[in-house]
């Protein structure tokens, strides 16, 4: 019978130990654009994130201490553990209520922390017809690489998309130098900034869908990091039905 309940408690502290695991990883993993979008509120939400940490961490002492035996030192430890979690975690939260209660929190919600209203960091799905006159409504540095330069003459910071080597040029099956460019960019300004990414049916003649999604969805978390908006002209009837699908579930749609 006592084997029994003992089997019982370890298969509770194991659940316990996969829920605290699998709790850290979503919160690490919703950080960056939690923090983005709500900055008020990091200092609390990184205490939560500390105190699931400690309790992880008492959680793997008191599991060593039932295989191996009673030890009173690893099992006051454990216990501070616990205490010192509790205490992070009633801290984030009242960090948390205090910066809610501080401005309200309807208006902390839908504050504006980017100066460009509901444009989220990330990839935005557009028409092309809308690109000139997207570019112009959003605000900050900016980048452009396009197939055909000539439609942005208002513009002075261009690349182009072609295979013709010049200053000023990325080759469409250079991939990993055209993220290159693109992260540098990103990374050069705490500032918002801005990059229209057009040519997006060539890149994937040259380098096949999946090779094109990839760096795709690399530059679309990337910019979830550094405050960067990518808008992406896109044609859905130069694409397969599948892989326009796959744009729009794992991108932003650019508000009208």
């Amino acid at each position: 019978m006592q084997g029994y309940v003992g089997l019982l408690i370890m298969a509770g502290e194991l659940l316990i130990f996969v829920g605290i695991a699998l709790m850290i990883v979503l919160s690490y993993s919703f950080r960056p654009r939690f923090i983005m979008r709500y900055p008020e509120l990091k200092r609390g939400y990184d205490m939560i994130i500390a105190s699931f940490i400690l309790i992880l961490a008492g959680e793997i002492i008191y599991a060593y201490t039932v295989l191996s035996g009673i030890n009173e030192t690893l099992d006051a430890l454990s216990q501070g553990l616990y205490l010192l979690s509790i205490g992070l975690f009633i801290y984030g939260w009242w960090r948390i209520l205090r910066a809610t209660a501080k401005g309200g929190l309807r208006e902390l919600l839908s504050k504006d922390t980017t100066g460009n209203g509901d444009w989220e960091p990330g990839v935005h799905l557009l028409n092309p017809k809308e690109a000139t006159t997207a570019m112009g409504r959003i605000k900050g540095e900016k980048l452009i690489v396009t197939r055909d330069p000539t439609k942005f003459g208002e513009f002075n910071n261009i690349y182009w998309l072609t295979k013709v080597e010049t200053e000023r040029s990325i080759a469409p099956n250079r991939l990993e130098y055209l993220q290159y460019v693109l992260t540098t960019f990103m990374n050069a300004s705490k500032e918002p900034n801005v990059i229209l990414l057009d040519g997006i049916e060539y890149l994937v003649l040259e380098n096949g869908f999946n090779a094109t999604f990839k760096l795709l969805t690399a530059l679309h978390d990337a910019a979830l990091l550094t405050n960067t908006r990518i808008l992406l002209p896109v044609d859905e009837d130069s694409l397969e039905e599948k892989h326009m699908a796959m744009l729009k579930r794992e991108f932003l749609k650019f508000p009208a």
